[in-house]
């Protein structure tokens, strides 16, 4: 089979996905945090999130998850290190609402 014709493998954010995000942090900074993906959820009427758990805050690592929501507006950029398990029945469960972006 020739380079070409391999069909690439779609990345996917699913709920269990290790990510690592850069978000604008207060002044000119920025704020690096790592954590699993959760969901999508709304971020107190002004518009969507991602909701993370994360256990290291502040450079310390916390015994229990934290859950964190970072609304959108707030990511630079976010990498997917780990993509979390295919789980058939929950598909369309993290999907972002389509009327999001109208």
């Amino acid at each position: 089979m020739a380079k070409d014709d391999k069909k690439e493998k779609e990345i996917e954010l699913r709920k269990g996905s290790l990510c690592r995000f850069v978000i604008i942090g207060p002044g000119d900074d920025t704020l690096d945090l790592e954590g699993t993906f959760k969901g999508y959820i709304d971020f107190m009427g002004q518009g969507m999130g991602i909701a993370i758990d994360v256990t290291d805050v502040d450079g310390k690592t916390t015994k229990k998850p934290i859950h964190r929501i970072i609304p959108f507006s707030s990511i630079i950029f976010m990498d997917i290190i780990k993509e979390g398990k295919s789980d058939d029945k929950d598909k369309d469960k993290n999907k972002v609402p389509s009327n999001m972006f109208n």
